[in-house]
């Protein structure tokens, strides 16, 4: 947890934060996923019908995509959220509980599934753009950025090769 302290940014190098936080996004929605997946074949349905996704294909412009356009885009978003929500909240977790839970919210109205799938990822984000804002904003959006586009490339290129 001390990477996601006020105090990170004295503590704690940026590219070794990134890989925290990417750490800390992905094994936990593994986890959830794949005891979602066990659950679901113990009830008797197929989570293979269920469409996660846009439709078509995941091909290699997909993984480029979703790993340089989404979270370059994403993060100015995210970075203005936590500007404006900054303006009413000060505890730095209450704002990145409330962005992310916009963020999330705005996935979903994509698929509402998608709510449940980047919750968590978008508290971690969130979190660590307002704990490297201290520094900088550069700083911050590479620690919001960078953990999202490694996260985003292992889904897609999960979703590519299954």
């Amino acid at each position: 947890l001390r990477y996601f302290r006020l105090s990170a940014v004295a503590d704690v190098s940026l590219t070794r934060y990134c890989i925290v936080a990417y750490l800390s996004i992905i094994v936990p929605a593994t986890i959830v996923i794949g005891l979602l997946v066990a659950l679901a074949h113990v009830i008797g349905f197929d989570p293979g019908t269920i469409q996660v996704g846009s439709a078509g294909s995941h091909g290699a412009w997909d993984i480029a995509g979703n790993t340089l356009v989404a979270p370059i885009g994403e993060t100015f978003i995210l970075g203005a959220l936590v500007a404006g929500v900054r303006l009413w909240v000060t505890a730095y977790w209450r704002i990145a509980l409330i962005v992310a839970v916009i963020m999330a919210g705005l996935h979903g109205l994509v698929t509402p599934l998608w709510f449940l799938g980047v919750i968590w990822p978008f508290v971690v984000l969130s979190i660590g753009f307002v704990v490297w804002r201290q520094k900088s904003y550069w700083h911050a959006y590479a620690a919001a950025c960078v953990p999202h586009a490694l996260n985003n490339f292992t889904v897609s290129t999960f979703v590519y090769f299954s």
